[in-house]
């Protein structure tokens, strides 16, 4: 009986995972599994923990060829002697029944890992013309060779706003989290690309600040997929940053090369102003290429040389745990010569 109920407990939520987001929106029933499969499933579980697909396909496989053996040994012990609680049978008919439901529904989370592994989910921040705004963009790729329907249900999006003042070095980094409804059904065609808008937020680069920096992370919440007809669950997602770093109309706009970067710090009498608009000006795909390019400079500094440099360390890195401590960004740099 304990095993029946920690089983029962852990299939409500693995069906709520399975159903949930089905269009009829209500969760099944929970099912009463026989302790008997409690090995079984526990295999499946592990494996879709894992991500090793295979090894839960192959797991479902025997476990559904042991089910055919089940089912005519139970029908056969109906025959003769009945479905009752106390019949001497091998498994209750209903027990085999419900363990069969429960491997389908196994499946079409299987299924649905499957078909989202080959799908490539991104976050994109686009300036929206002619307005302080970006239009937070989800784009999907496919790779499968037959068109899906993406329904990404209710997505929360997190949006981080970095600014940075040139002068003061003084940092705002407000957050805020919105909760955004059912997002537009995706038609995704074979091979091709689809894409939707989720939301459009303002820039708000404070004045005097020299950069913002939007950082977006986003996770879908519950969703569907629809494959050649079929409906299969999509499990929460947590997607990929999505970041763009916006100047002001007074900062040059042209990107600036890492070496330039680093022949400034070699300098110590730049100022920390210089240095701060020289860093946000480097691209985001090449701020590590950056870093490798000043640390050895950065490091010849004394200790007060190069408190002016951790605003442009913590810029580049985009670690902000460190604070303002010098000796901690300096064996930041050591760690990484090594």
């Amino acid at each position: 009986m304990f095993h029946h109920r920690i089983l029962a407990l852990r299939w409500v939520l693995l069906a709520a995972l399975c159903a949930g987001c089905l269009a009829s929106r209500t969760a099944p029933a929970p099912l009463r599994v026989d302790a008997r499969y409690l090995q079984a499933f526990d295999a499946v579980e592990a494996a879709l923990a894992r991500e090793e697909l295979d090894l839960a396909e192959r797991t479902l496989a025997l476990w559904r060829a042991r089910l055919v053996v089940d089912r005519a040994a139970a029908q056969r012990a109906r025959a003769s002697a009945g479905d009752s609680v106390g019949a001497a049978t091998p498994l209750p008919l209903t027990a085999v029944e419900d363990a069969e439901r429960m491997v389908e529904r196994l499946e079409l989370v299987l299924a649905g890992r499957r078909t989202v592994a080959a799908l490539a989910l991104r976050l994109e921040l686009r300036r929206v013309p002619g307005r302080e705004e970006l239009d937070v963009v989800l784009a999907v790729a496919s790779s499968l060779a037959v068109p899906v329907q993406l329904d990404p249900g209710p997505v929360n999006l997190q949006v981080e706003r970095w600014s940075i003042d040139p002068r003061t070095a003084h940092e705002t980094l407000p957050v805020e989290v919105l909760a955004l409804g059912d997002v537009r059904r995706l038609a995704i065609p074979a091979g091709g690309e689809a894409e939707v808008r989720l939301a459009t937020i303002p820039i708000e680069v404070p004045a005097g600040s020299i950069a913002t920096r939007t950082r977006c992370a986003a996770q879908l919440r519950s969703g569907q997929i629809e494959r050649e007809g079929r409906r299969l669950p999509l499990r929460p997602l947590r997607l990929p940053d999505a970041e763009r770093t916006e100047l002001p109309a007074w900062v040059p706009a042209g990107p600036v090369e890492p070496a330039e970067l680093a022949r400034l710090v070699a300098l110590p009498t730049a100022s920390r102003a210089a240095l701060i608009e020289r860093a946000v000006r480097v691209l985001p795909e090449r701020r590590a290429e950056a870093l490798d390019a000043l640390r050895e400079p950065a490091l010849a500094r004394t200790p007060e040389e190069f408190e002016a440099l951790v605003p442009v360390l913590r810029w580049l890195t985009g670690t902000r745990n460190l604070e303002r401590d010098v000796a901690g960004w300096r064996a930041l740099l050591q760690e990484a010569r090594g």
